[in-house]
């Protein structure tokens, strides 16, 4: 990854935007499983952190006025709004749903505001953010935890046996447009890879998409299906009022594939300890 790359969130999904300065927002759901690096220069913690509990009322209030929860900042202030200390962990870590193991009920349960500023008032990169919350997981939240690989659930992505109904990538450039409806979900790719195919499946079924396809190069499609993805079921059948077929359905309808479930090694992260935050 570029090291002055920023993220920046619509929604739901991410984009990669690349820039030497300015504010960034850190998408709670779907990030993307890519490795921080250890940025050189990166301050060792933050130079200052307040830390605050929701309470419950507060926090209906906010989803009454469609505030939601994230990671943002500009500068070298990071803010933290609504957000699970469960979230925090894999924004920090860079790691899915499914790779984090052992967590209490109200790592997942209790959203925390924080507001962090780090020495200076230079731009922070997304890996310098990363690594300065996992100070502040650590300091605060006395947090450790481990590297395991274990065998989970996965699927597998092939070509199904009427073969695949992908056309030939007509453009220059990779781009990814995630709509979502009640009860419907339309994603538009325009030269996408097997291996960018196989992360947004993942994201949806909850599981890793290994790609077994064996295609390569770049391909222009349309995936339509219902949003029935929490289900993580290859027999899942549509049932929403726009009769959208399950997600599983639609790869192999729609894109001539199929997600064959089966068990692989996965790298979680595993909680040995983790405390609610010291005091400010």
């Amino acid at each position: 990854m570029h090291p002055n790359t920023r993220w920046v969130g619509f929604g739901r999904r991410l984009i990669f935007a690349t820039s030497l300065v300015g504010p960034f927002v850190i998408s709670l759901v779907n990030a993307p499983m890519i490795r921080a690096q250890v940025t050189p220069g990166t301050p060792a913690a933050f130079e200052a952190a307040s830390i605050k509990l929701v309470p419950s009322s507060e926090l209906d209030s906010r989803k009454r006025n469609g505030q939601s929860p994230g990671v943002s900042g500009s500068g070298g202030r990071v803010t933290v709004s609504a957000t699970s200390i469960g979230s925090l962990i894999r924004v920090a870590y860079d790691v899915r749903n499914y790779q984090l193991l052992g967590s209490p009920d109200w790592v997942n349960d209790d959203p925390y505001d924080i507001a962090a500023k780090a020495e200076g008032d230079s731009a922070l990169t997304v890996d310098q953010v990363r690594q300065l919350l996992q100070a502040l997981l650590a300091d605060r939240f006395q947090l450790k935890l481990h590297r395991e690989t274990k065998e989970l659930s996965i699927y597998s992505l092939v070509v199904g046996k009427n073969g695949q109904k992908l056309k030939e990538a007509t453009g220059d450039q990779f781009s990814m447009n995630i709509i979502r409806r009640p009860g419907q979900t339309l994603i538009t790719v325009s030269k996408g890879t097997m291996a960018q195919l196989s992360a947004t499946l993942s994201s949806q079924v909850g599981r890793p998409v290994l790609d077994m396809t064996g295609l390569k190069g770049g391909y222009d499609f349309k995936l339509t299906f219902a949003p029935e993805s929490l289900q993580a079921d290859a027999n899942a059948a549509a049932s929403d009022s726009n009769n959208a077929p399950s997600i599983f359905t639609a790869v192999q309808e729609q894109l001539g594939l199929r997600l064959d479930s089966t068990k692989g090694p996965v790298e979680v992260l595993v909680i040995d300890h983790v405390e609610r935050p010291s005091e400010n």
